[in-house]
């Protein structure tokens, strides 16, 4: 499997379910990397994991970007960015009933931070359209306490 793919879905895992306490089935456990599957056996494998929606990832666009030192006249490192397109595919009905689009502006740090990024956004998108509840102890959390003498 490649890394990229392994570090997204682990990363969507600790994100989703830490935040929200959202049951997150790596595709990975449950199909082989590029093997064919049939439309039914798929079907049949998503039915008996017990999710309610496919959450479907298509890395759009990739690109870098590149800005020019002005105090040395030189390159720094590259900018990598991606575009993502988000739907949420519902089990009963194989109907999207959620899309978003990302952009994601990641450093020369490549796709850890992409990756990272990207869920954070995914996230706040799926909290903000209702699609994920966060538990009250999470929701009132803040870095500030207040003590009482």
């Amino acid at each position: 499997m490649s890394k990229y793919r392994s570090h997204l879905e682990n990363t969507l895992q600790q994100t989703l379910s830490e935040r929200a306490q959202t049951r997150v089935v790596h595709s990975s456990d449950v199909f082989k990397i590029n093997a064919d599957v049939s439309y039914a056996e798929f079907l049949d494998v998503v039915k008996q994991t017990g999710v309610e929606t496919i959450l479907f990832v298509n890395l759009r666009s990739f690109w870098h970007t590149y800005t020019l030192s002005t105090d040395t006249n030189f390159l720094d490192k590259p900018e990598t960015n991606t575009l993502l397109h988000s739907y949420l595919i519902d089990t009963q009905t194989l109907e999207p009933s959620w899309y978003a689009q990302s952009v994601v502006n990641g450093v020369y740090a490549y796709y850890e931070t992409l990756n990272n990024t990207f869920a954070r956004q995914l996230y706040r998108n799926l909290r903000r359209d209702k699609y994920i509840l966060v538990p009250a102890e999470f929701r009132y959390k803040s870095s500030y306490s207040y003590q009482q003498d």
